[in-house]
């Protein structure tokens, strides 16, 4: 299995290659439009997760 950790560092690395594409103006291909379709889906992930994490700490407090 691949670790999360890999394909999240890959996923910013080629993120960071798109947006070098569209600084420069060079048009998008289709394998880039669906990285950043991937990275939206991540980081909507990693909110929800953030937002869980919160959600969780302050029912610990209220049961306190």
């Amino acid at each position: 299995m691949i670790d999360n950790a890999f394909l999240e560092e890959w996923l910013e690395g080629e993120i960071v290659r798109v947006v070098d594409k569209i600084k420069a103006g060079t048009p998008l291909d289709i394998e880039d439009k669906w990285l950043m379709v991937l990275k939206v889906q991540a980081n909507c992930l990693a909110r929800r997760r953030a937002s869980r994490l919160v959600d969780d700490r302050k029912d610990r407090q209220h049961v306190q």
